[in-house]
């Protein structure tokens, strides 16, 4: 009898270490494997936010990680979680998801799982897989593939309203960031990233600023990433540092 509820005991506490405790979610839509996103734009970096359900009763410390499986020539991606973005493949400790907790965009804003993506101004498709694992248990791990689609993505004649770029762009400390400007009224942002994905500075711009100028002089050389974000609208751009 013991043997039996033994084996019965055991039976349940694998099972119960197999049971998939986090779901992907996309649009709204819960993710199997593979989901294509359509990259509509080619000369500048486009967002994808997802939701990452915590589907147990227990807090789960999420790891993540990144494996590109192939990509078009200079594409690039990068992935941010609460506060970090990733630019490399190695797997980064990034957030504690609560009991019953989806973590997304409606619920944490730009904190929420998203990727950004870059097709370096071609038309194909690059492919990238991100792992979420369980911390505890390392069996735990849901998967999705995800497809940046920029075959039918159509290059729209550049608005001067529209421009977000750096420049001096490789610079030696100060650069001028030009930002769309909007009529709304709503505060734009901007905020530095090193590369490792610590943010070091925010910048808060009125409605009415078409340029913003930035000092990264007592930051070391190296690659930054400027995130432009308004009501309706979130960009990044990548600049370089050089010694003077």
């Amino acid at each position: 009898m013991k043997k039996w509820l033994l084996s019965v005991f055991v039976f349940v506490f694998a099972a119960g270490l197999s049971a998939q405790s986090l779901e992907i979610a996309y649009n709204g839509q819960v993710i199997d494997s593979i989901v294509e996103v359509t990259v509509t734009d080619v000369e500048n970096f486009q967002t994808f936010y997802f939701d990452i359900a915590n589907v147990t009763d227990r807090s789960i410390e999420v790891l993540v990680k990144k494996e590109t499986i192939s990509a078009l020539d200079g594409a690039s991606s990068m992935f941010c979680f609460n506060e970090n973005c990733f630019d490399s493949d190695m797997p980064a400790e990034v957030i504690n998801i609560g009991a019953f907790e989806t973590f997304s965009y409606e619920n944490n804003g730009t904190n929420a799982f998203h990727t950004t993506y870059y097709a370096a101004g071609k038309f194909g498709k690059s492919v990238v897989k991100y792992t979420f694992t369980n911390k505890m248990v390392d069996i735990d791990t849901v998967s999705v593939v995800v497809i940046y689609n920029s075959e039918s993505a159509g290059v729209a004649s550049a608005d001067p309203a529209e421009t977000f770029a750096a420049y001096p762009n490789p610079t030696t400390g100060k650069f001028s960031v030009s930002i769309p400007g909007n009529s709304d009224n709503s505060a734009q942002t901007l905020q530095i990233f090193n590369e490792t994905g610590a943010l070091l500075e925010s910048i808060v711009a009125n409605s009415s600023e078409t340029s913003v100028d930035v000092d990264i002089t007592n930051y070391p050389s190296g690659i930054y990433f400027i995130n432009f974000q308004d009501k309706n609208r979130k960009r990044f751009i990548k600049i370089q540092k050089i010694k003077p």
